[in-house]
């Protein structure tokens, strides 16, 4: 750890991490970490203690509010005699700043002080290898194995950053200028009224609401998004989309440095930008009677990226994300088992009596009251869906539509992850401190034994019993170790208890009272 930078060593930015998996761990509880949350985060102290212990790594999260970056070079290094690619070591070079030798020996990483460009962040390289630029949201397995002939501290690198960005990732060439389009004469709440109808409505209100979800947490990538939404519906009108987007929740201060939104803007320039569609020609009116003209409808977007499926959009994909938008928080779908889970108020348990089916129904209903809030032009299409969402087909397509979103989706390793919390009735317990806190559906817990926990409780009759069977005060210690050690889901301990006596001697109440305690967490 000596040769790790003091800056870095600081910083309670500290996860643990599995060789051959990027899942952060928190050195904290043992259970997953989150790079969003700072709460399950650690200082490098803990994380070491764990490493140690566990057989893991240590690893550095980067924040928005630590002012660092890290490059990760891949596949550029011989582990064997240390050459390394050429591509690599001219941006070492070109980089000077704490480098190290990652965990495989076969890649480097560089942490140097500064704030990624908008844009890319990842580029295959020449032979294999491959760049990656992260500043927040990201980890790196720390190592300290020190790169010689690079600084031992981590350096100021923000002009080196932005022109190594700006060669790995160059910017597209200049579109030539699009002549005014009639979007540009709608009022803007009329524009952003079309915009969320479009085909691309829910992404649009995801950003517009400040969610970076869809971009994996990176706000430089979802203020492009959004801006090339806004490029395409006025008309490349910069100054609109500019005013536009700080009406959205992912304006911030970065957005008031010129560079930046200016390469923002500039880079969201559309090709094709909507075009207000034309009425069609009315025929005449029968026997004088003035005729309804037929409703204009927005045009379906083009060049614009579609990673989320519309919510108003009246298809079975959107039904799934209506499900997931209603009923995410309680809905869950392993694939490995081929099931649900449903949260019950204490734990995560397995649909086995098609819940989820009546869930879907629900979705299927609250589409009328889409169609009563609808704009007049659509709510007969909406009040049409809402009948067919119904049938047996749209609801099956629905539901398995629905296993595959972000937030519904789960592995199996992502249950019952925290080998420390023991589940009971009211509440959770942890065993590492002892801590009684209420059910969290966010640990995924899918085990509850039936019993209450009462710390106050006390059981002289069966230390009584305890006393009279087991007389040894050294044994009956070993046997509360051992009923310990049963309730945690660690299994570093290799040990076996064998009860052995006449009969009628004690041996099995004990047995039958953990079995009855643990029997739903075994």
């Amino acid at each position: 750890m000596s040769a790790i930078p003091a800056e870095l060593i600081e910083r309670p930015e500290w996860v643990n991490g599995e060789p051959g998996t990027k899942i952060p761990i928190n050195a904290k509880t043992g259970g997953r970490a989150d790079t969003t949350d700072p709460t399950t985060w650690a200082t490098i102290t803990a994380a070491q203690k764990r490493a140690d212990r566990a057989g893991l790594k240590i690893g550095f999260v980067f924040s928005a509010d630590d002012g660092l970056h890290g490059l990760d070079l891949d596949h550029c290094r011989d582990p064997e005699t240390g050459w390394i690619e050429p591509w690599a070591r001219a941006i070492v070079d070109a980089y000077p700043t704490y480098w190290e030798i990652s965990t495989s020996g076969t890649g480097l990483h560089g942490i140097g002080r500064g704030t990624l460009p908008a844009g890319g962040h990842t580029k295959p390289m020449p032979n294999g290898g491959k760049i990656e630029m992260y500043d927040r949201r990201r980890y790196f397995i720390v190592t300290g194995d020190h790169l010689e002939s690079t600084p031992e501290a981590i350096q100021d690198t923000q002009d080196a950053l932005e022109a190594l960005h700006s060669r790995t990732f160059p910017p597209a060439p200049p579109k030539p200028p699009t002549a005014p389009h009639s979007a540009n004469t709608l009022e803007d709440n009329e524009l952003i009224e079309r915009m969320m109808l479009s085909a691309n409505g829910f992404q649009i209100r995801a950003l517009m609401d400040g969610s970076t979800d869809g971009h994996n947490g990176d706000d430089s990538a979802a203020d492009l998004a959004l801006c090339s939404h806004l490029m395409f519906w006025t008309g490349n009108d910069k100054a609109r989309t500019d005013k536009l987007f700080r009406q959205s929740g992912l304006y911030r201060t970065k957005w008031e440095r010129c560079d930046y939104r200016e390469a923002t803007l500039e880079k969201a320039m559309a090709a094709e930008v909507y075009t207000e569609p034309r009425k069609p020609a009315e025929p005449a009116a029968a026997k004088g009677t003035a005729q309804e003209p037929t409703p204009i409808r927005p045009a379906a977007e083009t060049g614009t990226p579609d990673t989320f499926v519309v919510e108003r959009q009246l298809s079975e994909s959107a039904n799934a994300l209506r499900l997931a938008r209603r009923h995410g928080e309680t809905i869950r779908y392993c694939k490995a088992f081929g099931q649900w889970l449903l949260w019950d108020g204490t734990r995560w348990k397995l649909d086995d009596t098609g819940s989820v089916v009546e869930l879907v129904k629900d979705v299927a209903a609250s589409i009328y009251r889409e169609a009563a809030d609808a704009a007049a032009a659509y709510r007969e299409d909406y009040a049409k869906w809402a009948r067919r969402s119904h049938s047996l087909s749209v609801i099956k397509a629905t539901a398995t539509l629905a296993q595959s979103l972000p937030m519904v989706a789960i592995r199996p390793d992502d249950l019952d992850a925290d080998p420390w919390l023991f589940n009971v009735l009211n509440g959770t317990i942890n065993l590492k401190t002892g801590d009684h806190r209420p059910h969290d559906r966010a640990n995924l817990i899918t085990k509850v034994a039936p019993v209450r926990y009462d710390a106050s409780a006390t059981c002289p009759t069966f230390l009584r019993f305890l006393e009279r069977i087991i007389p040894n005060t050294d044994t009956r210690r070993f046997l509360q170790r051992f009923a310990g050690c049963s309730l945690t889901g660690d299994t570093r301990e290799d040990a076996m208890a064998i009860l052995y006596g006449g009969g009628r001697n004690g041996k099995t109440i004990p047995r039958q009272r953990r079995g009855y305690t643990f029997r739903s967490h075994r």
